[in-house]
């Protein structure tokens, strides 16, 4: 797809990587967001490994990818509808992200957040097209593929992600990739197609 970017003086752009699409029919509008200030380091490390002969073990080239879908599917959660389920469900949302290891139920939720559980559940598929339960497996799978890839234990990475039982991460993990963490961890993401959630 053409594009042309306008950079100040004195700036460098380097490529961080590309991956092909579904179909040849391209967007009407390129997707154009920035990373915070705090990535520069993880953007670098993306340019050298996918287009140099450095590539640390476990290297993703797909992760930027993931992380820019990510940045840029963020804002539709942030900006739905006003409202006081939305601001659950945005709450919620967050909560998860930040302890995905956590044993709230959506019922719990909307008891501590003082709504009715089933216009809960129902804006919380609304607002981001997935149950409280897929959402949170999915966002696991996530961030079992994370732990992976930086070297976490399988055990490590169940306690992390709330699971009682160690074992039950391997099970789930197979299910959902087609193969266990550890092959995973060798050269899953060369193999596998992952589903992406907003973190």
């Amino acid at each position: 797809m053409r594009n042309s970017i306008t950079l100040p003086r004195g700036a460098l752009l380097l490529p961080l990587g590309s991956r092909p699409g579904p179909s040849a029919t391209a967007p009407k509008d390129a997707l154009v967001h920035g990373f915070p200030p705090q990535a520069e380091g993880f953007l670098l490390h993306t340019a050298v490994a996918n287009y140099g002969f450095i590539r640390p073990e476990g290297h993703d080239p797909n992760g930027i990818t993931r992380s820019f879908i990510e940045l840029f599917a963020a804002p539709h959660l942030l900006t739905a509808a006003d409202g006081s389920a939305s601001s659950a469900v945005n709450r919620i949302a967050e909560e998860l992200r930040r302890n995905p290891a956590s044993r709230r139920t959506l019922a719990r939720w909307a008891s501590e957040l003082g709504v009715d559980a089933r216009t809960l559940g129902h804006d919380f598929v609304e607002t981001t097209g997935q149950t409280y339960a897929q959402r949170r497996a999915q966002l696991r799978m996530t961030l079992a593929r994370q732990y992976r890839e930086e070297g976490m234990t399988v055990g490590r990475a169940a306690r992390t992600l709330g699971y009682a039982d160690a074992s039950a991460l391997p099970r789930v993990f197979t299910r959902a990739h087609g193969m266990p963490p550890r092959e995973y961890r060798r050269n899953g993401w060369q193999q596998t197609d992952e589903d992406v959630i907003v973190r």
